[in-house]
């Protein structure tokens, strides 16, 4: 029978909100399995032995089309950051390319319409980070974005987080129609 260590009682339903720490191992015929416990959604994270990490971990995180919202990134780029092994500078970029494409996927994306949602689905693995952000706008084409480095961009108040992202990143791919954004960071 299987038995979960007494941590997950201490999971924030009410609040919709998750402890870095809290991370539970499952007992189960002998062996080890890791769980997150993420937004009430529960994601296997990888068979285990005894005082071994896990290879990987995945978040997802349903946001309102609200820029309080973007207060749940720290947490979770801290989280991925930690499994990914990602220094503070590499860590850093993520954070700002995250804030980037969940802020443009609110803004551009979903016209900061309320009844909206921007999904977040990041995956960590030692050296790595996949960070995706999906919106439920009609999509757009990257390559239509006006270069931000153009003389006649240089003094807009706007139009740098693409251009940031791909800076940042090792790889960005848009897919979807232009509604999701995949951030790839490497150690």
């Amino acid at each position: 029978m299987p038995i979960i260590d007494d941590k997950v009682e201490s999971f924030d339903t009410v609040n919709n909100s998750f402890d870095p720490k809290l991370i539970s191992a499952l007992n189960y015929q002998g062996g080890f399995f890791l769980f997150a416990f993420i937004n009430v959604r529960i994601f296997p994270i990888c068979p285990l032995s005894c005082n071994q990490l896990a290879p990987h971990m995945t978040i997802e995180k349903k946001l309102k089309t609200d820029f309080e919202e973007l207060y749940h990134l720290d947490e979770i780029v801290d989280v991925l950051g930690a499994e990914a092994g990602l220094d503070d500078e590499r860590k850093a970029g993520l954070m700002l390319c995250a804030s980037e494409a969940v802020t443009n996927g609110m803004l551009h994306g979903n016209k900061m319409d309320e009844g909206k949602t921007v999904t977040i689905h990041a995956t960590a693995i030692p050296g790595e980070v996949r960070f995706s952000v999906r919106d439920e706008g009609s999509g757009f084409d990257p390559g239509s974005v006006p270069d931000p480095l153009n003389d006649d961009n240089l003094l807009k108040p706007s139009g740098r987080g693409v251009f940031l992202m791909k800076t940042y990143c090792d790889e960005v791919i848009y897919d979807m129609g232009g509604t999701r954004v995949t951030l790839v960071i490497k150690a």
